[in-house]
């Protein structure tokens, strides 16, 4: 499917965005700053700029939570998470962890949020409707992304030392799986639930679909250069590879990792953010996004 330019979208915060997300419900936008914590909403559809959440922490990471108003925000240096209703723009509340969330993801079939501690190796699950903790995990080891499965309705963690795919159950953080993983330095992940397997972009510039059902090796390509940030589209199948310093994404059919399109994005690029429900793409550079139409 071809990646075409369609406009841009302006950002009001003089402070480039590094994390953001797209709240599929609404359209709307959260982009964040890491270092200073200022936090915009963005209308999709009309590209403009809606509101600023102010005083808020540095943040790590923002991720949607479908079914609800709520994008979940992890503080870089904090023990909490921080619920913040798009709609109007506002803390909506917060979650107690033990220790600075490394990486969040939700289960939208039960509205359940997992915050991860790799850190600490430990995981805390919680339900966002009734505000409380269901369950607890580890130790895991440090585990560094997580992401929900939902043919399976478990957690996939990818866990270091030795590297290995493990995956939690998303109702009480069980152990159900452990997958080994032959490379050692991982720059990033993307999961395709539908079929069965995720992709995994390493320190070597190799891009690997793996099976969730045993770990083995499906495809594997060289890449030019080490992606940064990697997404899955399900409703086209494509996997887009954004290499920030090389200012390139990078398309591809999996699982078998055809080689799709080639795109030069703007240089200085430091968050990315996908509606496939829209069938957009943001790229977000300086106090500005670029808009692409996937199909």
């Amino acid at each position: 499917m071809p990646l075409k330019p369609i406009g841009e979208l302006s950002l009001t915060r003089a402070t480039a965005p590094d994390c953001a997300c797209v709240h599929g419900d609404s359209g709307r936008i959260v982009a964040a700053c890491g270092a200073s914590g200022a936090l915009e909403v963005l209308d999709g559809a009309a590209r403009c700029s809606i509101a600023t959440v102010p005083e808020l922490p540095a943040l790590r990471e923002l991720v949607a939570l479908p079914g609800t108003d709520l994008v979940a925000a992890a503080p870089c240096d904090e023990p909490r998470v921080l619920l913040l209703d798009v709609l109007q723009a506002v803390l909506w509340g917060t979650l107690p962890v033990a220790g600075a969330p490394s990486s969040l993801a939700y289960d939208f079939v039960h509205g359940r949020l997992l915050a991860l501690d790799a850190w600490q190796g430990k995981a805390a699950l919680f339900n966002v409707a009734a505000g409380r903790q269901t369950a607890a995990g580890g130790p895991l080891g440090h585990a560094s992304w997580a992401d929900y499965d939902p043919v399976r309705d478990c957690f996939w963690l990818l866990v270091a030392d030795p590297p290995r795919l493990v995956a939690l159950s998303a109702e009480d953080l069980a152990v159900v799986t452990r997958l080994p993983l032959t490379a050692k330095r991982f720059s990033c992940l993307a999961l395709d639930s539908s079929r069965g397997v995720t992709y995994l972009a390493d320190g070597e510039a190799r891009l690997t679909c793996c099976s969730l059902a045993d770990g083995h090796e499906l495809a594997q390509l060289r890449l030019p250069h080490v992606p940064d940030a990697l997404r899955f589209n399900p409703k086209n199948g494509m996997l887009y590879a954004l290499s920030l310093d090389a200012s390139e994404l990078r398309s591809y059919r999996g699982p078998k990792l055809w080689a799709s399109e080639l795109l030069t994005t703007p240089p200085r690029v430091r968050a990315f953010a996908c509606d496939f429900l829209r069938q957009r793409l943001y790229l977000f550079s300086d106090r500005k996004a670029l808009v692409l139409v996937t199909a």
